[in-house]
């Protein structure tokens, strides 16, 4: 899908926000994995003092809402992340997850 990575590195709120519309996700369900979270040292990883555990897994239909929630999850604010503020100007979605009313389920 991406043609030229660079033009993406430069973008990636706007890239992201492009990819969303092409490909129409909201009409499946996503799933968000924050079981093991890797907080530096990027895809290729790092040590495991870089790993922290969560235990969170969430679904849903709404791809910025989704975001959203996982940058709460990491102790962000997601209007502070470009691609959920784009996500939510463009119409792919809400940050404002809690207005969707998410349900908590424990599972053992």
């Amino acid at each position: 899908v991406i043609e030229q990575r660079r033009t993406f590195h430069q973008a990636i709120p706007e890239c992201l926000t492009d990819l969303t519309r092409f490909m129409k996700p909201r009409t499946a369900l996503q799933v968000l994995d924050c079981v093991r979270v890797l907080d530096a040292n990027g895809p290729a990883g790092g040590d495991l003092a870089d790993v922290r555990v969560k235990t969170t897994v969430a679904a849903g239909v709404d791809p910025v809402a989704l975001d959203a929630f996982g940058a709460v999850l990491l102790g962000r604010k997601p209007e502070d992340i470009g691609s959920i503020v784009k996500g939510n100007e463009a119409g792919l979605g809400t940050m404002d997850y809690r207005s969707l009313k998410p349900r908590e389920i424990d599972v053992t």
